[in-house]
């Protein structure tokens, strides 16, 4: 279930909300507890009086402290995250990027992706906009792209004079400039293929979209690529792509050239304290869909 930051939900939200925060806030607490309880326990042994049967109890406490340590270690690997998001990217991974959008674009959308040559220069300008999605064995499921314009780029974009094609490398605004106030979202693209027979692709969708969408915000705004205030533009080019926008309440916005077939022109404007808020929402949409997702799945069965 996805919750929303809107009408009666908003208590509900928050109370997640806080609990998320709280659970993150007493995470090195209990870290700082866990070596405590380690110290005391070595200074405890050390410091025991000779008695008849003091091997044994020494034996009892080490053997328990390991198997707590070997029981912590596995429940940390089963908690691996079913997807990981990278973004210090090698050549090769924008490989990986560029044969998942051709297969997308060329069987779903039957439209041709842009080439390599033509992406090349926007990546020697901007190269910390792309955010790839894989799986524990290295397998690619989805990527994001996202990418700082110039003021100009964005009113043409928005007014529909100009469309992706038109995007030559002098548009995308230069890393040393950071940061910046207008984004243009190129792609979120997930693979078509299944991810498991127990879970449904609209929800295995859901899932990686968000997490995409979320990690990507996140880092961008961590590493201080956001000015104060950001404005986005996007251009839906399928039915999928339309929705997704529209659930993050993008605004629509008519052009004169849309009716011949053009994509849809989407904005959405973020004040920081906004984009906080839509970070805080997104999070929760994460969690929500990573459980559905784990609950699908046996749990004797492996992660693809």
């Amino acid at each position: 279930m996805i919750l929303r930051t809107s009408g009666h939900l908003v208590p509900a939200v928050n109370r997640v909300i806080d609990m998320l925060d709280l659970e993150q806030r007493l995470a090195p607490l209990r870290r700082f507890d866990g070596l405590v309880g380690t110290l005391l326990t070595v200074l405890g042994i050390l410091l025991l009086p000779d008695f008849k049967g003091k091997n044994y109890v020494i034996a009892f406490i080490v053997c328990s402290g390991l198997a707590v340590s070997i029981w912590t270690l596995i429940r940390w690997i089963n908690q691996t995250p079913i997807i990981e998001i990278r973004n210090k990217l090698l050549d090769s991974d924008y490989d990986n990027s560029f044969a998942l959008g051709q297969k997308i674009y060329r069987n779903r959308l039957r439209r041709e992706y842009p080439t390599r040559e033509f992406l090349n220069p926007w990546l020697d300008r901007y190269s910390h906009g792309v955010f790839q999605a894989y799986d524990r064995h290295g397998k690619i499921w989805g990527y994001l792209s996202m990418w700082p314009i110039t003021y100009d780029t964005f009113r043409g974009i928005m007014s529909g004079v100009l469309k992706e094609d038109d995007l030559d490398p002098s548009r995308i605004a230069h890393a040393s400039q950071a940061p910046f106030a207008y984004w243009y979202i190129a792609d979120i693209v997930k693979d078509d293929r299944a991810f498991s027979s127990r879970v449904s692709n609209s929800a295995f969708s859901r899932y990686i979209k968000y997490l995409m969408i979320y990690e990507g915000f996140c880092r961008l705004d961590r590493s201080g690529q956001f000015a104060q205030s950001i404005e986005v533009v996007a251009l839906a080019v399928s039915r999928p792509g339309k929705n997704l926008l529209r659930d993050f309440r993008f605004e629509h916005i008519i052009t004169s050239n849309e009716a011949d077939g053009n994509p849809g022109v989407y904005m959405k404007g973020l004040h920081r304290n906004h984009l906080r808020k839509l970070l805080k929402e997104l999070r929760i949409r994460v969690v929500s869909e990573e459980r559905n997702v784990l609950a699908a799945l046996n749990k004797s069965e492996h992660l693809p």
